[in-house]
């Protein structure tokens, strides 16, 4: 999903307490998406290294 669209999306979504786990295209995205999450409260956030290439 976009990243723009990212916290409303999980906020809408997901309960704060959930594991979610997140990936971008490149490792930058990735940390930038979970920081956005962490940012707002959510607790357990799992940063998956590698983005979309990784095998």
């Amino acid at each position: 999903m976009p990243i723009a669209e990212l916290v409303s999306r999980v906020q809408a979504s997901f309960e704060c307490v959930r594991d979610i786990y997140v990936y971008g295209e490149t490792n930058a995205q990735t940390v930038e998406a979970a920081g956005q999450l962490r940012n707002v409260g959510d607790q357990h956030i799992a940063e998956l290294t590698g983005g979309l290439t990784a095998r």
